[in-house]
């Protein structure tokens, strides 16, 4: 009785704990993709972050696929390795929000009115620059 009570502990631990990582994750991919994954001017300035997120969203949808794929969130949870793949590219995720920081630092200093802009709607500037009609809406 007691073995299966000590089991059942692990269990929710490390269902707390991935769900824990899991949020932290998810919250960042979300601000991400949309930045790594369709901005010409992102990928073409910061190939190697490009490359780098590429390789984590390619992970973070495995992960996605293989929740679904589970029959109780507990199952999806004790995966061996889960929480340190989840951190692993948590860490990955914050390399990518540094170096995308460093970009948009740049582009201020060559701009200086770019530091009254927030990050994201420079971003959006950057990611439309080519096509002035979308930069104005």
């Amino acid at each position: 009785m007691q073995a299966e009570n000590d089991l059942w502990q692990g269990n929710l631990k490390s269902v707390s704990n991935v769900l824990e990582f899991w949020q932290k994750l998810q919250k960042d991919w979300y601000k991400l993709e949309p930045i790594f994954m369709h901005s010409a001017d992102i990928k073409a300035n910061l190939h190697e972050t490009a490359k780098k997120f590429e390789g984590v969203n390619d992970n973070f949808k495995s992960v996605i696929e293989e929740f679904q794929n589970s029959e109780t969130v507990v199952e999806a949870c004790v995966v061996d390795g889960r929480v340190a793949m989840l951190k692993e590219m948590i860490g990955l995720m914050n390399e990518c929000k540094r170096e995308l920081d460093a970009y948009l630092d740049e582009k201020k200093k060559k701009f200086p009115r770019f530091y009254f802009i927030a990050n994201q709607t420079l971003l959006d500037i950057l990611s439309k620059g080519n096509n002035p009609g979308e930069v104005a809406k």
